[in-house]
């Protein structure tokens, strides 16, 4: 049976649900389930236990049977099942390379080349990560779409990898690669929209100028840029040739503690991308978030069409009283949204406290804080306290009351999030 903590009436509402409701709700739940690996038995499996119509519904659905999460590769009866019932839908395929069984599993998998649209995979071992390479390094994937290649095991001894689908590149619009050491410049990279690159080894986590170039060039057509632990190193005091991003729209970095000021600076300094629009920043302390509120003047300068801005501050070291800086608010005068998203209430107050600050200062000839700004999301603890100061709440009706003084529209979402939910992957 599946394991539910719904109560009995609201099961018996979901069950009274029409036939499309329940169908699009278990794609969606298969998709999002397909890389939990606690669960070794497949969401559709489980819930098709349920009762006899969503046995029916189930069974004969072969859409939903297009989401094939293979987390124990050893046992092969459920992807050949899922193959067989999905019809000729297009697969999206989870791996999880842990054992002995990974080969026999991917060779499944890639037996369906001509349906397969979305392939991840997280190795978890150095000897599977060459046995997982040389299946890919030939294979045919004329359809597939999305890749994602995660390595868990350690590769600093390894060397860069060699590249994959050397002979038949698939037509990728979406790669990710996590811990990987594959070398850039291949042709997976030619039709990409997004390309995430996370904690990649040593020699890799801080590329030179001329690499981070060579991924525009190769990727004309990237639209999202996303850098986790990885952030060019650019040594002030070189005058270096600007970056050209045509086409990119959505920037996203996570900066360490250990990354210096200036590498954020001279990456915003170089990085010319005409069309970026959103661009999210997570810090995991006071020192990388400084290394943020150091760079507003270079990133207004640089993308004054700003209209979204995403901070996340994962760090329970909550600033001194020195008000944030006010130079952010500003800036950016097409921003229409902030999404605001902290581990400790203290920091939301502290931007708050900055951003009512700035919008209650009247004085002639002023900017006014960000006159097209619509919603504000805010995500943090909400923790109760006993003392007397201001809490978050407090200071949002304060800063509505600013705003709407100055004839500026305001509006706020607001969500309670534990430091789990927010921590950088």
């Amino acid at each position: 049976m599946v394991e539910t903590k719904l109560s009995k009436a609201t099961l018996r509402g979901f069950r009274k649900l029409p036939d499309k409701a329940i169908v699009s709700i278990f794609s969606f739940a298969s998709q999002i389930t397909i890389q939990d690996a606690t669960r070794p038995v497949p969401f559709l499996i489980r819930a098709g236990q349920v009762s006899q119509r969503w046995r029916t519904i189930v069974h004969e659905t072969p859409s939903l049977w297009r989401y094939i999460p293979i987390v124990d590769p050893s046992r092969l009866k459920y992807p050949k099942f899922f193959i067989e019932k999905s019809g000729d839908c297009d697969l999206e395929v989870f791996v999880l390379a842990k054992n002995a069984g990974t080969g026999a599993a991917l060779k499944t998998v890639l037996g369906c080349t001509n349906r397969l649209s979305s392939l991840s995979i997280r190795i978890t071992t150095a000897s599977l990560l060459f046995v997982v390479v040389n299946l890919l390094r030939d294979a045919k994937a004329p359809r597939l779409k999305q890749l994602e290649v995660m390595i868990d095991a350690p590769t600093t001894r390894l060397g860069h990898l060699p590249s994959i689908f050397t002979a038949h590149p698939p037509p990728l619009r979406s790669l990710r690669l996590e811990g990987s050491s594959f070398e850039y410049g291949n042709s997976l990279f030619n039709n990409l929209s997004f390309l995430t690159l996370v904690n990649l080894p040593r020699d890799m986590s801080q590329p030179s100028h001329s690499t981070l170039r060579e991924i525009f060039h190769i990727a004309p057509k990237l639209r999202r840029l996303a850098l986790v632990g990885v952030v060019p190193k650019l040594p002030p005091g070189v005058e270096y040739d600007k970056i050209k991003a045509p086409s990119l729209s959505y920037l996203h970095i996570t900066v360490t503690e250990t990354c210096k000021v200036n590498h954020v600076q001279e990456l915003f300094t170089v990085l010319t991308a005409p069309a970026l629009r959103t661009l999210s920043y997570t810090s995991d302390g006071l020192a990388s978030f400084g290394a943020f509120e150091s760079s507003v003047p270079i990133i207004s300068s640089r993308y004054p069409e700003l209209q979204g801005l995403h901070l996340t501050v994962v760090s329970n070291k909550v600033p001194s009283t020195a008000p944030a800086n006010m130079e952010l608010f500003r800036s950016f005068p097409e921003l229409k949204y902030l999404v605001l998203n902290v581990v400790d209430d203290g920091f939301a107050e502290y931007f708050l406290r900055a951003w009512i600050s700035a919008s209650q200062q009247n004085d002639e000839g002023t900017i006014k804080p960000w006159p097209k700004f619509k919603l504000l999301t805010l995500r943090a603890p909400y923790n109760d306290r006993d003392d007397e100061e201001e809490q978050v709440d407090d200071l949002l009706e304060t800063l509505g009351t600013a705003r709407s003084s100055l004839g500026l529209d305001f509006d706020v979402f607001e969500e309670s999030i534990t430091e789990d939910q927010i921590r950088p992957n």
